[in-house]
């Protein structure tokens, strides 16, 4: 190929481009062509403003999402109320079908739990020393009801009964002959208590699972595991998954009341654009 030709070619290729920018309006869209492998490259950085508002902001504050939310006006809040999460996301660009955004401007909730909802989560169904309910319940004492059967009882005398445990065993045994053989049977009993005081058999907890709700009840049934030596003691939460449900529910209300002027439409769920 001749010289002439081929720098003809690269005047129209060059030409060509320019047309292409002109067209484009690079000042408005950000973007236009070079002739460096012929590639689209991104202006915006160069621009006085951003085309369009990104970012995501994100808080541990149900009150400060909601501030946000309001103050950008959220098109669209999703509320995850999965006991192991308890977080929403909002979303400020999201659009519709028709006409859908970026969703480059989000604002995310994700709950902590309290330290008393953490500790109730943490001790549910363990097995425990002795020691370690009796210092759980030195812990949390004053958010503690501790009781035998239906009656109130006294926490230190609860904590004094689980600190001195006594197992008892007794065994039976039977024996009876007929016509065509013989059975015999044997029946071991084993029975933990006290020495000092009667064993709680049930302790409610009343606690905030999260900052901004409203108090809770937590009934925890005791149970002592007497297939060892040294006795273990459980407390199993009782209706767990319903109170967790509810917690989860009370989030996307409170979420739904400070947000009732928006008319931000709401879901329970995840949304990934």
């Amino acid at each position: 190929m001749q010289k002439d030709t081929l720098q003809l070619i690269i005047d129209n290729a060059i030409s060509a481009i320019g047309l292409a920018n002109d067209g484009a309006d690079s000042i408005n869209t950000g973007a236009m062509i070079v002739p460096e492998s012929f590639k689209a490259i991104d202006l915006e950085k160069y621009m006085p403003e951003r085309r369009r508002f990104r970012g995501n902001f994100s808080t541990t504050s149900i009150e400060d999402f909601c501030v946000y939310a309001n103050d950008h006006d959220a098109g669209s809040i999703f509320v995850d109320t999965d006991k192991r999460r308890m977080s929403a996301r909002a979303y400020f660009d999201l659009g519709g079908r028709a006409t859908p955004g970026h969703a480059e401007h989000q604002a995310s909730l994700s709950l902590e739990p309290s330290p008393a909802y953490a500790a109730a989560l943490a001790i549910n169904g363990e097995r425990l020393k002795q020691s370690q309910l009796a210092e759980f319940i030195e812990d949390w004492l004053p958010q503690l009801t501790i009781l035998h059967n239906e009656d109130v009882q006294n926490p230190l005398q609860a904590i004094q009964a689980v600190r001195n445990i006594v197992i008892n065993a007794s065994a039976a045994a039977s024996h009876s002959e007929h016509h065509f053989g013989a059975s015999r049977s044997a029946m071991e009993e084993v029975e933990a208590k006290s020495s000092v005081h009667q064993l709680p058999t049930h302790i409610t907890f009343t606690f905030v699972p999260h900052i901004g709700f409203e108090p809770i009840d937590v009934v925890f049934r005791v149970a002592v595991i007497t297939d060892k030596e040294s006795p273990r003691l459980t407390l199993r939460w009782m209706q767990q998954d319903t109170q967790q449900e509810s917690i989860g529910e009370n989030l996307k209300n409170m979420i739904a009341i400070e947000l009732s002027q928006n008319g931000c439409p709401i879901y329970s769920g995840n949304f990934s654009a």
